[in-house]
């Protein structure tokens, strides 16, 4: 946005849905306050993404409409998140004060765990698991 000729009014950002989250979450920060979600299917990034964004001055999650999708090549897994453009330090602080906490993308999968029947079926089967 520093690059800029005008001054934005809003930004709007197409992403996966972890991606989204990590945005959403890195601006309830500031509120606590839940972000508006827009799924009309008519006029995505247009009506729910620009317009409300713009008259409201709120964030919203909106799904991508068939014109994002037809002239912008938007993707079957995106979402978009739109928020005013004055929000963006806060989005960004937002980011990485919950990145901080260990919040980050890609989000972290927590494989290090031991099934709680594991012994169970051992003792019971006679023999190790998974044979």
């Amino acid at each position: 946005m520093t690059r800029t000729r005008v001054e934005p009014h809003l930004v709007m950002v197409f992403g996966n849905p972890a991606r989204i989250m990590r945005l959403v979450q890195a601006g309830s920060r500031w509120t606590g306050e839940r972000v508006r979600v827009g799924f009309g299917g008519i006029g995505g990034s247009c009506n729910e993404g620009l317009v409300r964004t713009f008259f409201e001055g709120v964030r919203r999650v909106a799904l991508p409409g068939n014109g994002d999708r037809v002239f912008a090549a938007t993707q079957d897994d995106e979402l978009l998140f739109a928020f005013p453009a004055p929000w963006a330090d806060r989005v960004e602080e937002g980011l990485e004060a919950t990145s901080r906490r260990g919040i980050r993308y890609p989000i972290p999968t927590f494989l290090n765990y031991r099934l709680p029947f594991l012994d169970l079926m051992t003792r019971v089967g006679g023999g190790s698991a998974g044979s």
